[in-house]
C-alpha cells in the first residue's frame, strides 16, 4: 500500500473519530436532542464500523498513525524494559533474587506481564555485564560479588565521607524498588469476578459503595440499592423527580448520628442523593423511606458530606457552593464559587475541593459553618514548558497534598496545589480520549479510561502515593464508565462502576481464568511512559472539533506559557492561594 493512500486513510480515519467524539458527548448531554443531533448518533455504529475497517486495513507500526498501534508493543519485554519508562525505574542491579517479568499481548490486545523465573540467571548476568566496564577481560561472576569488589575500594575511601542521612536516602531507595517489584507480582496475580447489576432504566450517573452495600442514581431519577454479595436489589428509592447527578453513602458513626435525629436504629445506614430537580433527599436504607426532601432552588450537579461540621455540601449548575443542616433542612451558607457549574467535590476532613465546567479548581475549609476560600488555581504551570489546556473537569479525587482530576484529555492531571504545578500521567494509547471516573483508595488510585475506537472501557490502576501504575482492568464488554466507587471487603478490593451498564468488579484469589464471569489484569507497557510523549493535547481541541451546537457543557480555554518558573514546593503554595 502507497504511502499517499495510508495519508489518506489516515485523514479518513481522524475524520471519524472526530465524528464519534461528537456523538460520545451528545450522549453525555442532559436534555432532549434535536432532530439533527438524533441522526447523528443513530450513525454510531456505523460510523464505528466503518473506523474499525481502515484500522485494520493499516499496517502496525506505521508512523502516521497515533492510536492504538502503539499499545501493541514488544511481547519480548523484560522486566527492566517495563519499568524503564516508569518515573521510579527499578535498579536493574538489584533484582537478582527477583524474578524477571515479561509483557504478553493478550487477545485483547493488552500487554500482560508474566513472571519468567528460569530467565531470571540470563537477565541478572546480562545487568551485571553492562554495567561492568572490563566485561572483556574478566569471566562472569555473581551480581553480589562484582558489586562487592567493584565497590570495596570506593568504600573504604568514602564510607567516611558518606552523611548519616544519604546512607538512610539509600537504604529507603532499595526498599521503594522491592516495593515496586512485590506490586508488580501481587497484581500479576490478581482477578475479578464481574457482574452486572440489572434495574435501571437509563444510563447511570453516580454510585457509591461500602463493603457489601452499592448505591447508585442516574437519569431513570431513581436511586437503588444493592447487595454486592448476590447483585440483588435491596432497594429502589423513588421520589426525584429529575436526572439524579450525585449520591454519598454516609459512613456507619455519621448515619448513627443522625439517624438518632429521625429515630432510626443504629445500625441503619443514611444515603444523600442530589438531583437536577433542585432537590436533596436523605434515604435510610432499612425502611426505604425519605427521612428529609431539601428544595435547593438550583439543579444540584453533586455532593459531598463533612462529618465534623455534620453538613451536606452541594454544588449547583450555576457555581454556587451551599451547606445544608440534614436535620433542619435549612441552608447554612453559601458562596458563588465559580462562574459556570461545579462538576465535582470531594471532601477531606473539613476542606472541600471542588472543580469547575471551566477548568478551575478551589478549596474551600469549613469554619464556624462559614465557607471559607483556601485555594484557587490561578496562575497554575506545567513542570513542562508545554502549554495547558483548560476543560470541562469530569471527575476529581484527592490524595494527601495532590489533586487528581480528568477531563477530556487523554491524561490524568496531577495538581500539587501547595506549589502551584501539574504533571500529567498517561491514561490513554489513543489521540482521543476523556477520564470521567477516578477513585482512590488509601493507596490506589483507579481511573477509568475509554477506546473510542472500540466504544469499550477500562480501569487503570495506580500505586498511591508513588502514582506507579500497576495493571488494567478490562472484560472486553463494559462501555464507557461514567463514574466509579471502590471499597474494601472481605475478598480484597471491589469495585462498582456505571453508565450504560452497572458493574460489580470483585476482586478474587489467584488466576482464574477459565472461569465464566472472570477477568483478570494485564500490563501495558504504554501506561508507564511518559505522558508527555502520547498524542498532543494541546492541539487536538484546536480544531474545532464540536459544531456551535455541541459546545454546550464543552468548555475548553487554552492556557499558553511563554516562560517556565521552578516553583518551590515548600515556598510556593501561598502565592497561588488566598486564606481567609
Amino acid at each position: 500500500m502507497s504511502a499517499p493512500i495510508e495519508k489518506e486513510k489516515f485523514i479518513e480515519i481522524r475524520k471519524l473519530r472526530k465524528k464519534l467524539r461528537q456523538i460520545d458527548h451528545l450522549e453525555s448531554l442532559d436534555r432532549d436532542l434535536t432532530k439533527e443531533e438524533t441522526q447523528k448518533v443513530i450513525k454510531k455504529l456505523d460510523i464505528r464500523s466503518k473506523l474499525l475497517e481502515y484500522l485494520s486495513q493499516i499496517s502496525e507500526g506505521n508512523e502516521l498513525l497515533e492510536d492504538a498501534s502503539t499499545s501493541n508493543l514488544s511481547v519480548e519485554s523484560s522486566f527492566s524494559d517495563i519499568t524503564a519508562n516508569d518515573n521510579s525505574a527499578i535498579n536493574k542491579s538489584e533484582i537478582d533474587l527477583e524474578p524477571p517479568i515479561t509483557a504478553e499481548v493478550n487477545g485483547e490486545g493488552d500487554t500482560e506481564a508474566i513472571c519468567d523465573e528460569q530467565s531470571l540467571p540470563e537477565v541478572a548476568s546480562k545487568a551485571t555485564m553492562e554495567t561492568t566496564p572490563d566485561q572483556t577481560q574478566t569471566p562472569p561472576v555473581p551480581v553480589k560479588r562484582r558489586k562487592q569488589e567493584q565497590t570495596l575500594k570506593q568504600q573504604e575511601t568514602e564510607q567516611k565521607n558518606v552523611p548519616v542521612t544519604s546512607q538512610k536516602k539509600l537504604k529507603a531507595g532499595k526498599s521503594e524498588d522491592q516495593k515496586r517489584i512485590e506490586e508488580l507480582q501481587q497484581w500479576r496475580n490478581i482477578s475479578f469476578d464481574v457482574r452486572t447489576l440489572e434495574g435501571h432504566e437509563d444510563s447511570v450517573c453516580t454510585v457509591a459503595c461500602d463493603g457489601q452495600i452499592a448505591i447508585s442514581g442516574g437519569k431513570d431519577t431513581a436511586v437503588k440499592v444493592w447487595n454486592c454479595a448476590t447483585c440483588a436489589e435491596i432497594r429502589n428509592l423513588g421520589g426525584h423527580s429529575g436526572t439524579v447527578t450525585a449520591i454519598v453513602l454516609l459512613d456507619e458513626q455519621h448515619s448513627t448520628i443522625i439517624g438518632r435525629e429521625y429515630n432510626l436504629n443504629d445500625t441503619d445506614r443514611i444515603v444523600v442523593s442530589g438531583s437536577l430537580d433542585c432537590s436533596l433527599r436523605l434515604w435510610s436504607i432499612d425502611t426505604g423511606s425519605t427521612l428529609k426532601s431539601i428544595y435547593t432552588f438550583n439543579p444540584v450537579t453533586t455532593i459531598g458530606y463533612i462529618g465534623g461540621a455534620g453538613l451536606i455540601v452541594s454544588g449547583s449548575d450555576g457555581g454556587k457552593l451551599e451547606l445544608w443542616d440534614p436535620v433542619s433542612g435549612e441552608t447554612v451558607h453559601s458562596v458563588l464559587a465559580f462562574e459556570d457549574r461545579v462538576t465535582c467535590i470531594h471532601v477531606v476532613e473539613d476542606s472541600i475541593h471542588c472543580s469547575c465546567s471551566d477548568g478551575t479548581i478551589k478549596i474551600y475549609t469549613v469554619r464556624d459553618r462559614t465557607l471559607c476560600t483556601m485555594y484557587e488555581s490561578e496562575n497554575v504551570q506545567s513542570v513542562t514548558r508545554g502549554s495547558l489546556i483548560l476543560r470541562n473537569i469530569l471527575s476529581l479525587q484527592v490524595s494527601r497534598d495532590k489533586i487528581f482530576f480528568g477531563d477530556n484529555g487523554v491524561n490524568i492531571k496531577v495538581l500539587e496545589w501547595r506549589a502551584g504545578v501539574i504533571h500529567k500521567l498517561s491514561q490513554h494509547c489513543f489521540e482521543f480520549g476523556s477520564t470521567t471516573a477516578l477513585s482512590a483508595l488509601s493507596d490506589l488510585m483507579l481511573a477509568a479510561g475509554y477506546d473510542l475506537d472500540s466504544g469499550l472501557g477500562y480501569i487503570n490502576v495506580r500505586s498511591l502515593p508513588s502514582e506507579n501504575y500497576l495493571a488494567t482492568l478490562n472484560d472486553g464488554s463494559t462501555e464507557k464508565m461514567t463514574c466509579m466507587a471502590a471499597t474494601r471487603c472481605q475478598q480484597g478490593l471491589r469495585i462498582i462502576t456505571g453508565g450504560n451498564q452497572v458493574k460489580v468488579w470483585t476482586q478474587v484469589k489467584g488466576r482464574q481464568r477459565t472461569n465464566a464471569g472472570v477477568v483478570h489484569t494485564t500490563y501495558n507497557l504504554r501506561y508507564t511512559q511518559n505522558a508527555e510523549s502520547s498524542a498532543s493535547e494541546s492541539e487536538l481541541d484546536t480544531d474545532n472539533e464540536l459544531s456551535d451546537s455541541e459546545q454546550e457543557n464543552d468548555n475548553t480555554k487554552h492556557r499558553k506559557l511563554d516562560t517556565f518558573q521552578e516553583v518551590e514546593t515548600d515556598k510556593g503554595w501561598m502565592s497561588w492561594c488566598t486564606v481567609l
